[in-house]
């Protein structure tokens, strides 16, 4: 990928029109809750848990946490070993993805990705399972989204895809082999965190170089009532950044 000459003078870009993408350029959509008071949950109402969604996601297998362990004294010992940190269950055909853990759950939809309407709902059936063996004051609830967009590998202007492309310093003979963006924000009207992460893939084509660009919104210490509010509030947050980081053209294919 091929830079801007900096003697260029600066464009003035736009993002694209927020709209709903018949075929968006999702590769993972998630939405998490994580409890404030860390290991509240058993293993065995996790384990009862993910058991009640067997029929919709059949295929089950542990999740593994780290556990670090150190001996404090003369000759003192560190080791480190695998614990219980979960359940993760799958759909038959793999795209659709819950996990159970001590300290919350989540849900992930891989592509193809359809709506919205359609992942909400599946996220709180998790959620409202979880409300049912144990009792909580306040959550961490978290959107993630992971987009990815080819672009050509030759591109000479990065500015024709990306609202806010990377910038360096060097001629027109050099090539971006790579680059990682990272922008952090706090919405103070409504209390939300979020990020936005633009870095470029190594993919299996060599003549197109995958874009990702990784729009994730939180707020901290929701309480359960509010939880299906704060996720409307989490999704046009997310949906703001998102359609305000890609420029119309780079958009193009998947209206």
């Amino acid at each position: 990928m091929r830079p801007t000459s900096r003697n260029q003078p600066p464009r003035t870009r736009r993002g694209a029109r927020p709209r709903h993408l018949a075929n968006p350029p999702i590769t993972e959509a998630q939405i998490d809750f994580r409890l404030v008071q860390s290991g509240a949950v058993a293993i065995e109402s996790i384990k009862r848990i993910a058991d009640g969604f067997a029929s919709a996601y059949p295929k089950a297998e542990d999740q593994p946490v780290l556990q670090l362990r150190v001996d404090v004294g003369p000759g003192s010992v560190q080791s480190s070993s695998f614990g219980f940190g979960g359940i993760i269950r799958r759909s038959n055909d793999g795209r659709d993805v819950l996990q159970c853990r001590a300290d919350g759950c989540a849900y992930s939809r891989l592509a193809p990705y359809r709506n919205w309407e359609e992942a909400l709902p599946r996220a709180l059936d998790i959620w409202k399972a979880y409300l049912k063996v144990t009792a909580v004051a306040a959550v961490r609830v978290t959107v993630r989204y992971i987009n990815v967009i080819p672009i050509p590998a030759v591109a000479s202007d990065l500015g024709r895809y990306l609202v806010y492309p990377p910038n360096a310093p060097l001629s027109r003979r050099s090539t971006i082999r790579g680059f990682l963006s990272t922008v952090t924000l706090f919405e103070t009207d409504s209390n939300v965190y979020a990020s936005v992460i633009q870095t470029a893939l190594s993919g299996p084509a060599i003549d197109q170089v995958p874009i990702a660009v990784n729009i994730e919104a939180y707020r901290d210490n929701v309480e359960p009532a509010a939880v299906k509010q704060t996720l409307g509030i989490l999704r046009s947050t997310k949906n703001r950044l998102f359609f305000g980081s890609l420029t119309p053209y780079a958009l193009r294919r998947y209206s």
